[in-house]
C-alpha cells in the first residue's frame, strides 16, 4: 500500500467532548473491511520526573530542564521508531521519497490519534 492510498473514515456520530478510537474505524462493508489499530506508550526510564525535580530544589534549573527536555525527546523518538516498525509490520511500509517530517502530517496512509495527559485530563 503506498502513503495517501488509505481514505480515513470519520463516523458523524463522534461525540465533540469524548470521541472514541471505533468513531474512526471504517464500518463494516467498507471496501476493505480491514482496519487497525495499535497503542502503546514510550518512557526512558522511571525516575525521570524525580530526579529532575530534585535538581530543581537543589537550584540546578538548568540540569532539570535538559534533563526533562533530553528524556522527552528521547521518549518522542523511540515512539516514532516504534511506530515505524508497526508501519511494517503491517505492510504499510516508508516509501525512502517521503521526509521524515511528512509521517506526523495528513495523507501519509495512517490516522495519528494521540492520547497526552494535558490533552485528555479526564
Amino acid at each position: 500500500m503506498e502513503h495517501g492510498a488509505r481514505e480515513v473514515y470519520v463516523r458523524k456520530t463522534i461525540s465533540a467532548r469524548w470521541p472514541l478510537i471505533s468513531d474512526y474505524s471504517r464500518p463494516k462493508g467498507a471496501a476493505s473491511d480491514k482496519d487497525y489499530v495499535a497503542m502503546f506508550s514510550t518512557t526512558v526510564g522511571p525516575g525521570i520526573r524525580e530526579l529532575a525535580d530534585k535538581w530543581r530544589e537543589e537550584g540546578r534549573f538548568l540540569d532539570s530542564h535538559i534533563f526533562q527536555a533530553l528524556a522527552l525527546e528521547s521518549a518522542e523518538a523511540f515512539a516514532e521508531v516504534l511506530h515505524q516498525q508497526i508501519r511494517q509490520m503491517w505492510g504499510f511500509g516508508d516509501s525512502p521519497n517521503i521526509p521524515t517530517q511528512t509521517y506526523s502530517e495528513p495523507n501519509t496512509g495512517a490516522q495519528g490519534i494521540h492520547s497526552d495527559i494535558p490533552h485528555a485530563p479526564d
